[in-house]
């Protein structure tokens, strides 16, 4: 590729800035028990943040699981900010209004139980659907449940621990 040097400089500050940094991703350790005849998760996850955070990050989580701070000087507080159903907003803060710790511990539990609906008419054979159950049924849990905290970075790993009744 033949590029003036203006060109080539845009191309690289326009590469650079797309490119996620390594540094923004949120490592997860999570342990879940889950109790499918209660309909209830209990969770602890040990979060690796990037470095230079700030005081405080935004998250959602499912709205009925009363998410909790396990690491001293640091508080998690609901935000009225709208969001999607079934999410709450939390922000994780320093009390101190210091740099965040690059390791932090929140604990959350609650229930999760929505009945499954019935899914778009404008498909053929229509389907069920729901955003996230846990029953003696089954359980059904995706990203969108907010069975996890979701943070805005882009890069997200996790090591997941599930226990489940015998």
């Amino acid at each position: 590729m033949n590029l003036r040097p203006a060109t080539a400089i845009g191309f690289l500050l326009i590469a650079t800035c797309a490119a996620p940094s390594v540094s923004a991703t949120v490592h997860h350790t999570l342990r879940v028990r889950v109790d499918p005849s209660r309909g209830h998760l209990d969770a602890e996850d040990r979060l690796s943040l990037p470095s230079g955070i700030g005081s405080e990050i935004l998250f959602t989580l499912h709205a009925g699981l009363d998410p909790e701070s396990w690491t001293p000087g640091v508080e998690v507080k609901a935000r009225p900010e709208p969001v999607d159903a079934p999410l709450g907003s939390y922000v994780l803060r320093a009390a101190d209004g210091r740099a965040l710790p690059n390791e932090v511990t929140l604990r959350w539990g609650g229930t999760i139980r929505h009945p499954l609906a019935e899914g778009g008419e404008e498909y053929a054979g229509a389907f069920r659907e729901t955003p996230g159950t846990i029953d003696a049924e089954g359980v059904y849990l995706a990203g969108s449940t907010g069975w996890f905290p979701a943070f805005r970075e882009e890069l997200v790993r996790f090591v997941l621990d599930v226990e489940l009744p015998a």
